[in-house]
């Protein structure tokens, strides 16, 4: 299993579909003291998380925020979305 594909995973059970603890644990194993407040929508929302980089801040995941469009994990701006081929 790829480091992406272990975050990926501590992610996507953050978001609610484990448990508080679980979220704490995946903060931690990102770089957080605790779980940011950018976060809480997703815990409660349960929304989808996208690999992306945002071109702000470097952080590689983004979610769908409440306005529909991508928006980075960690500084909350919008990422534009990749052109379809």
């Amino acid at each position: 299993m790829t480091i992406v594909t272990k975050l990926r995973r501590q992610i996507d059970m953050a978001l609610g579909r484990r448990g508080i603890g679980t979220a704490i644990v995946a903060a931690r194993n990102l770089g957080f003291e605790k779980i940011p407040e950018e976060w809480w929508p997703f815990l409660r929302a349960k929304w989808t998380i996208e690999r992306l980089t945002c071109p702000s801040c470097g952080m590689r995941f983004a979610w769908y925020g409440p306005s529909g469009e991508l928006q980075c994990l960690s500084c909350g701006k919008e990422i534009p979305q990749p052109a379809a081929v």
